[in-house]
């Protein structure tokens, strides 16, 4: 497997992790709720990076994700 490809399921992985924490916090849940909703977004967004991956829109959108990365950690953080 090319090194490519675990950088952008990282970064894939840093995206479902900030819409996972904005759920938690606009919607209150409980423990259990959370894990199911953190199974469910893994599977659903597993499934998009997997059928994205092979397209033209995927370096477009790993450019979105790495640049909102790199705002939030540089100037919100």
């Amino acid at each position: 497997m090319d090194i490519n490809i675990f950088l952008q399921i990282g970064i894939v992985g840093v995206a479902l992790s900030g819409l996972i924490q904005f759920i938690k916090t606009k919607f209150i849940t409980d423990p259990n709720t959370t894990k199911l909703l953190t199974i469910a977004l893994a599977i659903v967004v597993g499934t998009l990076f997997y059928v994205l991956k092979s397209t033209p829109l995927w370096p477009t959108i790993l450019g979105i994700l790495g640049a909102a990365s790199m705002v939030y950690a540089f100037l919100l953080k």
